[in-house]
């Protein structure tokens, strides 16, 4: 598992020590050039394959036809990735993988539309803490 964390941040270090970090784990400093993700929490590296899932959205506009629609479920399309993912810690990112990634549907013909992450409806909740970093 590659997990990018900054050990100058004490929430980063509380974190990786309550994670579950194995012998096999890769742990590298989040300042280091190759990550370019989001610096604000620890993030492990989770391969995506190609998939598709449900998305309800408050207001969708139809890029066909034009027409406004209020809430709607849609069906995305999601490119294979490897995405950068919070987890609180090991059993929440294997609990996730059994139940959320495992359980993607496979690509649909006609989507209503593409992305290339997952959307946070997908995730566990972001740690509390982060939002310290907002100011």
């Amino acid at each position: 598992m590659n997990i990018w964390y900054n050990p100058d941040d004490e929430d980063h270090r509380n974190w990786l020590e309550s994670f579950g970090i194995l012998d096999e784990d890769i742990v590298t400093d989040n300042k280091d050039v190759e990550y370019q993700g989001d610096k604000r929490v620890p993030v492990i590296e989770v391969s995506i394959p190609e998939c598709s899932f449900a998305e309800t959205v408050p207001e969708w506009y139809n890029p066909v036809t034009g027409d406004e629609l209020g809430e709607q479920t849609i069906t995305l399309n999601c490119e294979a990735h490897n995405g950068l993912y919070y987890f609180e810690t090991r059993d929440e990112y294997t609990d996730w993988v059994t139940n959320t990634l495992e359980n993607l549907a496979d690509q649909v013909d006609t989507p209503d539309g593409e992305t290339n992450a997952l959307t946070m409806s997908l995730l566990p909740d972001r740690p509390a803490w982060e939002s310290k970093y907002d100011e």
